[in-house]
């Protein structure tokens, strides 16, 4: 009779005098997969509880990562920054957000302005839109004297004090009338008055795509890519500086308010006179510059 192998682990091919030999086999593989089994159940337990603490982690904060390990409460707010909630700098890199984004001044290769804010306020100095220019000069003005000719903040105490004094005393006769049910002033609030982020976000971009335009025009005339731009803001320079001698900061700020909304309408009356003689000017410096070219020429 041939001898068959089998792959079960409780089947033995000896004698009948193994047989207990072969039982205490048994019962060592039994042992060892009961005891496969309980760390099985253990791991799947353990990934359990990570995948719901890492989902509550998920839910309470919407940065939560699962490679991250979770802060004790106290430590976290320990080290967390208190205007953005985020971790203070640290040796692993982490640093607030808020300064994320760099410094207020950025180098760029072109110019990343919108053209059309340059042409608007080309056309609020140029008088395009009177009611638009003359309201723009008035609001200057008003933001610069209405300071220094009224106390701003007196005033605004002196009569907040007297509405508050007021209210009050309307909305206590109100309680009394009515032994305490009802008041007279806070039933018509039904709801609060909130600043609208939006507006506010617009007139803020607004503002800094002013400040680039005026920033990239100072460049450009700073770096001399028209000399002769550069030339008369040179000779402009000249007259503020002797301006400045003998007038205040409040003449100088009038003076240059008045340059900055009469000087771009009087070039634009004149802009064809202007160029004109820009051009004539130009000729008669490629002309010296070809007599000298040719009488070093001449020389040589």
């Amino acid at each position: 009779m041939s001898e068959q192998h089998s792959l079960n682990p409780f089947e033995h091919t000896g004698a009948a005098e193994n047989a207990d030999t072969t039982q205490n086999a048994a019962e060592q593989l039994i042992q060892s997969l009961n005891a496969d089994q309980l760390a099985t159940s253990s791991k799947h337990d353990t990934t359990a509880t990570k995948n719901e603490s890492g989902a509550g982690g998920a839910a309470s904060n919407p940065h939560f990562s699962e490679h991250e390990t979770p802060v004790p409460k106290e430590e976290e707010k320990a080290t967390a920054c208190p205007f953005s909630g985020a971790k203070a700098p640290s040796a692993d890199g982490h640093h607030c957000p808020a300064m994320a984004c760099g410094g207020p001044f950025t180098s760029e290769s072109e110019q990343s302005v919108d053209p059309k804010v340059a042409s608007s306020l080309w056309r609020v100095l140029t008088w395009k839109n009177t009611s638009c220019s003359l309201s723009s000069l008035l609001s200057i003005l008003a933001l610069f004297f209405v300071p220094s000719w009224i106390n701003i903040p007196r005033l605004f105490f002196r009569t907040i004090r007297y509405v508050l004094l007021i209210t009050s005393i309307i909305e206590f006769g109100g309680q009394f009338a009515s032994s305490g049910r009802r008041g007279v002033l806070s039933p018509f609030r039904t709801k609060y008055v909130t600043c609208n982020t939006k507006a506010i976000d617009c007139f803020v971009n607004c503002t800094v795509d002013i400040a680039n335009v005026l920033l990239i025009q100072f460049q450009r005339v700073l770096f001399a890519e028209c000399p002769l731009l550069t030339f008369a803001v040179a000779i402009g320079s000249f007259i503020e500086y002797f301006l400045s001698g003998f007038l205040s900061y409040r003449g100088l700020f009038i003076w240059n308010i008045i340059f900055a909304f009469t000087l771009p309408k009087l070039y634009e009356m004149n802009e064809a006179s202007i160029k004109r003689m820009i051009s004539s000017l130009e000729q008669q410096q490629n002309k010296l510059k070809h007599d000298a070219a040719s009488a070093t020429s001449s020389q040589k």
